[in-house]
């Protein structure tokens, strides 16, 4: 029997693509309401779920099929996990905060009926998704858990703490900025001096050595 289309719009069915899949043999299902089907032959369907209980039914074993060397077969198992279990490939992220206006980022294009936004107690809050941002209010600390498909966003929010002393330091505290730092740090260049150690070294080999050579090579010239 042939494989003839799968559901991308189901949970299990989403992003599977198969062709040409023929299967030895295969159950046939009939649909009750609010059953979804996720692999259809001409007959009806092969695979179908029913969300409001998490149920999955196959009419054939994937891996003892012809569906087995197929790519298509790792992620229908993958997605079948997904939908069943979400907490085993759900990413956690914890951030502090103080209460008020919470902004969350979250992916273009996310759908609010697949957001859940729920405080410690499992009571839902209120949100809104507008520009990638999905905002919440919360008037009261606690933890609230952000939702959103595989991803779990957990704030922990606080009213922020009331002094209740007035620190002041003693008199004899120092003040200010210390005046060596103040001034800045100065440098000095000492390459002028020995410029000048170089031309002094210059004069006296001239006064040593060079004088006398002159005054040779011109005695010399003169015989």
């Amino acid at each position: 029997m042939k494989l003839e289309s799968w559901r991308a719009d189901t949970p299990i069915g989403a992003g599977i693509r198969t062709k040409d899949v023929t299967l030895a043999s295969t159950e046939i299902f009939s649909l009750a309401p609010g059953d979804l089907a996720v692999a259809e032959s001409a007959e009806g369907p092969m695979i179908a779920i029913r969300p409001s209980t998490k149920v999955a039914v196959f009419g054939f074993n994937p891996v003892k099929s012809s569906m087995k060397y197929n790519l298509a077969t790792p992620l229908l198992i993958a997605n079948t996990l997904r939908w069943m279990a979400p907490d085993v490939f759900r990413v956690r992220e914890v951030q502090a905060g103080t209460v008020g206006t919470v902004s969350v980022p979250v992916e273009r294009g996310t759908d609010p009926a697949y957001v859940r936004v729920v405080t410690e107690d499992n009571r839902p809050l209120p949100f809104t998704i507008e520009d990638d941002q999905l905002r919440f209010f919360s008037g009261a600390s606690g933890v609230v858990r952000v939702l959103t498909g595989d991803r779990e966003l957990v704030y922990s929010l606080t009213l922020p703490g009331v002094a209740e002393a007035l620190w002041k330091p003693p008199a004899s505290a120092r003040k200010g900025i210390p005046r060596s730092m103040s001034d800045g740090v100065t440098t000095t260049d000492i390459w002028p001096w020995f410029a000048v150690a170089g031309v002094l070294g210059f004069v006296l080999d001239w006064l040593l050595f060079g004088r006398s050579r002159f005054y040779r090579l011109k005695m010399w010239s003169r015989a």
